[in-house]
């Protein structure tokens, strides 16, 4: 059985009341692996309540995951190493509950991990400035050592959704360099995706450890476009918001660098 700390197997987490339990496991043997371990869920008196154990025999994935209604109470969450010739990166996530073992560092999951993916981190747009990172934004680096997140984004903005300051996390940050990459390339349509992921890196505010740091990147997401490099730029509206048509607004000249 993994120890979560010396001489501890199990990682507990606490329900208040009838919730739901949502357990992930994964290893870091990718994409496919014949390194088999197995998810368990006792209750508070150590009964077996819920479990996964799918094999990994060469050809599936490295993960496990328990879904699962539970009364209020203490559940325990135990990994056992059922068939594995060596000791492997073990990340457990918990969708609904904190769990008393936490790691903040190399907790970002798929595909924020990837190699041909930029990740976001997410900053309060009350503290853009200074920080810190959101408490539920994930942290780098990869398991194989690569750093991520690549930029930071505010979250706690308006939408039509959710009103004023409250659309949160990096499903609210992505979007911000989503938008940011799409003026960018409107700007310089040349741009190859290696050189849109380096242009916005390159004019974020660097924050935290100077340089790019598995807590913030680059730094906070920001723009500069060149005025040269600007023609007309058709903004259309949200397509659920009331009204029709567009808005054509002209560049005519940029003299000082655009914030985000």
């Amino acid at each position: 059985w993994h120890e979560f700390t010396s001489g501890d197997e199990t990682n507990d987490i606490q329900l208040t009341s009838l919730a739901y339990i949502y357990v992930f496991l994964t290893w870091n043997s990718w994409p496919i692996t014949d390194q088999d371990y197995d998810l368990y869920l006792f209750d508070d008196a150590l009964n077996l309540v819920a479990w996964s154990d799918d094999w990994q025999t060469g050809t599936q994935e490295p993960t496990e995951a328990i879904y699962y209604i539970a009364p209020a109470g203490t559940y325990r969450i135990a990994v056992a190493k059922y068939s594995a010739t060596g000791d492997q990166k073990v990340k457990i996530f918990t969708y609904y509950q904190d769990l008393e073992y936490q790691t903040v560092a190399h907790s970002l999951m798929a595909p924020a991990d990837a190699t041909g993916v930029m990740s976001a981190a997410a900053i309060d747009q009350a503290n853009w400035t200074t920080g810190p990172q959101e408490s539920f934004s994930s942290q780098g680096s990869t398991n194989d050592g690569r750093t991520k997140p690549d930029i930071s984004a505010p979250d706690g903005v308006s939408s039509f959704t959710y009103g004023t300051t409250g659309f949160f996390g990096t499903s609210a940050s992505s979007p911000h360099v989503a938008g940011a990459a799409a003026l960018v390339l409107s700007a310089m349509p040349g741009l190859s995706p290696d050189g849109l992921q380096a242009y916005l890196e390159g004019w974020a505010v660097d924050m935290g450890d100077a340089g790019k740091d598995s807590i913030y990147g680059s730094g906070r997401l920001r723009l500069r476009l060149v005025a040269a490099n600007l023609e007309s730029l058709i903004v259309y509206p949200n397509p659920f918001k009331p009204g029709v048509g567009h808005t054509k607004i002209t560049f005519a000249a940029l003299t000082e660098q655009a914030t985000i």
